[in-house]
C-alpha cells in the first residue's frame, strides 16, 4: 500500500520501516487478547475461568487501559521481528520474480531457434 501510495518501489531502509511499524501495529492490537490469554493462564489451578470473565474483570478493576498493559514494550518487542520478517519476504518476492523473467526469457529464445 505504501508503495502504491508512493507510486514507486520502496527503498530497502523504507521496506524495513514498514515492516516495524506494521508488526508493532498488529502487536497492539492484539495485545488485549494477550493480557486476558496470560490472566486465564495464570489464574488459580483448577478453577475453570472464561475469557468473558477475565475481560469484565479487568474492565472493572483497571478499566479499559488495563487490556493494553505491556503494549509499548511489546511494540518495540515485536516491531524488530515484523521489519525483518517484511524485508526478507519482499527480498524473496523481487528474487523469484527476477527468477521468472529469466526463465521466460530463456524459454521465449528457446522458441526462436
Amino acid at each position: 500500500m505504501v508503495a502504491q501510495a508512493l507510486g514507486r518501489e520502496l527503498e530497502a531502509w523504507e521496506t524495513i520501516a514498514v515492516g516495524a511499524v506494521s508488526g508493532g501495529i498488529a502487536a497492539v492490537v492484539t495485545t488485549p487478547f494477550d493480557v486476558m490469554k496470560t490472566r486465564m493462564m495464570t489464574a488459580t489451578p483448577g478453577r475453570p475461568i472464561s475469557m468473558s470473565m477475565v475481560a469484565i474483570s479487568i474492565l472493572r478493576h483497571e478499566g479499559p487501559l488495563g487490556l493494553f498493559k505491556g503494549a509499548v514494550p511489546r511494540f518495540f518487542w515485536v516491531a524488530p521481528l515484523g521489519a525483518m520478517d517484511f524485508a526478507g519476504y519482499e527480498l524473496a518476492k523481487k528474487a523469484m520474480q527476477k527468477n521468472e523473467e529469466v526463465v521466460m526469457a530463456d524459454q521465449l529464445g528457446q522458441k526462436l531457434c
